[in-house]
């Protein structure tokens, strides 16, 4: 959520650069779109790589293709790439790692767990 909202604020500050609004405006839905493509590896691969990886290509599979597709595009079409697209890129991949090495770290699990037992959460 920190991404989509640092992009939507982006792209509305951006509005009159057509083209880094735009970048700003698909970058946003590419960083919510992570549960979805989760959801496509469970119901259609139901196979997962153990370990960190396993768990990291699962979840972000689909956000990759598209920063690179992006990317690509930017460097075929343009001869370049936008800053829009760069920055996008380098906060989304950071999430992405920071996400990972946080899941996989006994203390983060602990903490949440206290945390949603102090919600009164029982599931």
């Amino acid at each position: 959520m920190f991404a989509f909202s640092t992009f939507i604020i982006a792209g509305l500050l951006s509005r009159r650069n057509l083209a880094e609004h735009k970048r700003w405006m698909i970058l946003s839905a590419v960083a919510i779109s992570d549960a979805g493509f989760g959801r496509i590896w469970q119901m259609g691969i139901k196979h997962t790589l153990p370990g960190a990886f396993g768990w990291w290509l699962q979840y972000f599979w689909g956000i990759t293709l598209i920063l690179i597709a992006m990317l690509a595009w930017d460097w075929f079409r343009h001869k370049r790439v936008m800053g829009s697209v760069v920055w996008g890129a380098a906060v989304l991949w950071g999430g992405e790692v920071a996400t990972t090495v946080l899941n996989f770290t006994p203390a983060w699990k602990s903490l949440m767990v206290e945390l949603v037992r102090a919600w009164g959460y029982t599931g």
